[in-house]
């Protein structure tokens, strides 16, 4: 990739000449994405893409032959990975220019694609682009650390999933882009995804059964508290309801919002996740 990468570079460096020799245009960054995205290398795909902004007042729509900087840059990449993790960013006014940069940059802080301590306004360089590229493309040269598990790599917010996920190996689980569903012996069937706050315990009928995988992720995630949800959702379910009958709950540990609701039919526990627990 890295040969690829410079032969690509070295043939628009050619082209597009900088006052410094290490640095790289705007131009060259963006096709230098697209490049690595596997897709048609142009300015019009950039803009297709979102990956830049059709709005006149972006800094990547003029002079591409100038040197990028490392905010710009950073948006490049956030976007293109924005792509397939639901994070697209739009620039619809000259104001959002500067927020949606900082967005791109945090959010690449937050993934360790970044350094924490980087200098805004600066031109960024060829050895700095193919770095960043490297650290977007292998999660495991990023700079925090990042835990494996079916084909997913999990930050440090997401260690909560890569855990559940761990507790149910004896399950069936599908994952649908970011979405994973498992489901448990007894029919209960948890949903969570990347991109949400909650995750989800259903069943098709008001079953009274907590498998031993059911089991590991209620003290998983509520630990000390995971017997009492489970005797107030077992006394809700005892009752005689028509439409939906809903609880809500504070659990002791991490302060957690349970919802318990019931119908005559079906039955579901929604826990809110600790995405600080990272463990």
């Amino acid at each position: 990739m890295k040969s690829i990468i410079l032969v690509f570079m070295g043939l628009y460096l050619s082209i597009f000449p900088l006052q410094n020799v290490n640095e790289i245009s705007k131009e060259e960054a963006i096709l230098m994405v697209l490049e690595v995205m596997n897709d048609e290398t142009s300015v019009d795909k950039a803009l297709e893409l979102n990956l830049i902004s059709h709005h006149p007042g972006d800094p990547l729509n003029h002079h591409l032959s100038q040197g990028i900087k490392i905010e710009e840059f950073a948006r490049l990449i956030y976007n293109a990975y924005g792509l397939n993790h639901k994070k697209e960013m739009y620039i619809e006014t000259k104001e959002d220019i500067y927020p949606i940069n900082n967005q791109g940059v945090q959010g690449l802080i937050d993934l360790g694609i970044m350094e924490k301590d980087l200098v805004f306004n600066e031109y960024i360089t060829l050895d700095q682009a193919e770095l960043y590229i490297k650290r977007w493309l292998d999660p495991t040269e990023r700079l925090i650390e990042y835990k494996f598990i079916y084909d997913t790599y999990f930050p440090p917010k997401d260690h909560d999933l890569y855990k559940i996920l761990d507790l149910c190996k004896t399950c069936k689980i599908n994952k649908i882009e970011d979405q994973f569903i498992i489901r448990t012996d007894t029919g209960w069937i948890l949903t969570m995804d990347i991109s949400d706050d909650w995750i989800s315990i259903k069943n098709k009928r008001k079953s009274q059964i907590k498998d031993e995988s059911l089991g590991l992720i209620l003290s998983y995630m509520l630990e000390e508290d995971a017997e009492r949800i489970w005797t107030e959702y077992i006394n809700l379910v005892d009752q005689k309801v028509d439409e939906n009958t809903r609880l809500g709950f504070k659990s002791k540990a991490y302060n957690k919002e349970v919802i318990i609701i019931v119908n005559h039919e079906n039955s579901e526990i929604s826990i809110s996740r600790n995405i600080d627990e990272g463990t």
